[in-house]
């Protein structure tokens, strides 16, 4: 079972392993791209495609089909008519513009200013690196 998925929440924990007593060994943040390894009953052992971390999550519903168009550039920007946040460097792909907002999911808001242009920022990296 090796297929690519995005986290589509605003963070998923990975554990570093199944048992009860499991530990949280880092997150998923969301619009980030993991492989998955195995099924383990109501687990998935995954890997990160961005450092290729591994470890285990959860078994439930993740996007397969994503392009990213932006990431968040603030500490956390707050999703509107909701009490969540999306994280530092979620990944999200907009889906609509208004004045000074864009919907990123289904009713789902955040506010243009905390995002940066993913293209900007891979010209910039490419660029540093010259």
């Amino acid at each position: 079972m090796k297929n690519s998925f995005f986290c589509k929440s605003p963070y998923i924990n990975l554990y570093d392993s199944t048992k009860k007593n499991k530990k949280i060994s880092s997150q998923l943040l969301y619009g980030e791209k993991f492989t998955v390894l195995k099924k383990i009953k109501k687990y998935l052992k995954i890997k990160t495609s961005y450092d290729n971390y591994s470890g285990y999550i959860l078994d439930r519903k993740y996007k397969k089909d994503f392009k990213p168009t932006h990431k968040v550039k603030k500490l956390k920007t707050k999703i509107y008519k909701s009490n969540n946040y999306l994280p530092f460097s979620s990944k999200i792909q907009i889906l609509k513009k208004k004045k000074n907002y864009v919907m990123f999911e289904k009713n789902r808001w955040i506010n243009k200013k905390d995002l940066c242009d993913i293209k900007k920022i891979i010209l910039i990296e490419f660029l540093n690196y010259i």
